[in-house]
């Protein structure tokens, strides 16, 4: 530990207590009352939107979420020691709860494919785990941040997973509230049933109408969306949990479903499948844009599934 007044691109002040933590690049002076390690880098190389991670609690929670359920295999599989997983699994609780969400000052985007977020996760996750222990931050030879958090993980399996675990609460809270203003103008339409008004077409007066027709239509275009959630849900619920840096296994136990990892299930976070071609959400997203089936534009016709197997509104007429 050292008081020294060297600055590091204005995220140390003058005479800040500082710790000195060291990767493959090198030895850094590490602000001592920071949770995170040396991931400072990221900050450095990555200020690029000036939106921290810290304002997106969700996304930690959720990728803690992950990084609990593997802890949790580990032990069970006696691939961590059991007082190294339970000083994880505490610390991943107390994240939970909401402890050093202002922890995670790396930029919202970065680059690495979530490397930095990731072992910006495992550093706090670390350091609170060795607190519980009785040691100082750093002591990564006692619960070191990629030998003993990442075990069994990668970047591209725990970092998508999380995501997935996060936009599935975020879905949750939105179909809510879409729900509660769907109903809103139902009752309303209910209410004005009777008041008579002028329809409008292209900016034109049209024939007559009901103000509660008008009303009513704003609820039936609220519940297709619904069901559009729904269907942007389901893929949102499909993990990627366990593997190496391409889904092969080749750094997890056999034992952990998908060739590794613990999945966030019951207890400790929504349930996360694993996927039957687990490359699939490692490679993209891309049907979160349009629900399960992913048409690419949305337009009509542009839905290559059966309409018999999917209902969304790219099915029919192609537009032109």
């Amino acid at each position: 530990m050292s008081t020294n007044g060297q600055s590091v691109r204005g995220f140390r002040r003058e005479g800040d207590v500082t710790r000195t933590e060291t990767d493959l690049l090198g030895s850094r002076d590490v602000p001592d009352d920071a949770w995170y390690g040396i991931t400072l880098r990221a900050m450095e190389n990555f200020p690029i939107s000036g939106i921290t991670v810290n304002s997106i609690p969700e996304l930690i929670r959720g990728l803690v979420q992950v990084k609990k359920a593997a802890a949790l295999t580990n032990r069970e599989l006696r691939v961590l020691p059991g007082w190294i997983a339970r000083a994880i699994v505490q610390a991943c609780d107390e994240v939970l709860e909401g402890r050093c969400l202002d922890q995670f000052p790396i930029d919202a985007f970065q680059g690495g494919a979530g490397t930095s977020l990731n072992m910006n996760a495992n550093e706090v996750l670390a350091n609170l785990a060795l607190e519980h222990l009785g040691f100082t931050k750093g002591r990564y030879d006692i619960v070191d941040p990629n030998d003993h958090v990442n075990r069994s993980q990668s970047t591209n399996d725990a970092y998508p997973t999380g995501f997935r675990v996060a936009l599935d609460q975020r879905f949750g809270r939105l179909a809510e509230a879409v729900a509660e203003l769907s109903d809103a103008f139902d009752e309303k339409g209910e209410e004005f049933q009777d008041i008579i008004k002028l329809g409008r077409t292209q900016m034109q007066d049209a024939v007559p109408m009901t103000l509660g027709q008008e009303f009513v239509a704003f609820s039936v275009n609220l519940d297709e969306e619904l069901k559009q959630l729904d269907y942007a849900r389901s893929p949102a619920a499909g993990g990627e949990p366990g593997g190496d840096g391409h889904r092969n296994g080749g750094s997890t136990p056999r034992r952990i479903p998908g060739a590794g990892g613990g999945e966030p299930g019951e207890g400790h976070g929504p349930p996360v499948r694993s996927r039957r071609r687990p490359h699939r959400g490692h490679l993209g997203h891309g049907g979160l844009r349009h629900g399960a089936c992913g048409p690419a534009s949305g337009w009509p016709g542009s839905c290559r599934r059966s309409a018999t197997t999917c209902g969304c509104s790219a099915q029919g007429r192609v537009r032109g």
